[in-house]
């Protein structure tokens, strides 16, 4: 898990109960009160409940996905017909610069990570 994005951000945790706990008191340590998380496989309910106990809200990664995908539609970006993910690196990078102020698309299209449906030329048409 990394709370922040240096290497020195990184922290190793393992899966038993005591080591749930140890997540969250490390997130609350670092002042974290919103998590989001995949809810793939068996393993994430145990830890979605320890999160809930100690007060730490939480969002299930395709639910915060979809109700992004949603609000970008409304906003009339349609980032899901350039993107693969907009969760991915392009797709949040993208979604930054917006948050930012900026809505100029040859710029926005500058974000564009190889995994892209459209090519770089082809996204400021979408």
């Amino acid at each position: 898990m990394a709370v922040g994005q240096e290497l020195s951000d990184v922290k190793e945790f393992g899966v038993y109960a005591d080591d749930l706990t140890d997540i969250c008191l490390h997130l609350k340590e670092c002042h974290v009160t919103f998590v989001a998380m995949e809810s793939t496989g068996n393993y994430w309910q145990n830890l979605y409940v320890e999160l809930i106990k100690h007060g730490i809200e939480v969002t299930l990664a395709a639910e915060a996905s979809h109700k992004m995908q949603k609000y970008l539609k409304i906003l009339n970006f349609r980032l899901d017909v350039v993107v693969n993910d907009i969760c991915g690196l392009t797709g949040m990078a993208i979604i930054s610069d917006i948050c930012k102020g900026n809505l100029d698309p040859e710029k926005l299209s500058e974000h564009r990570h190889g995994n892209c449906r459209k090519s770089k030329k082809r996204m400021p048409k979408h």
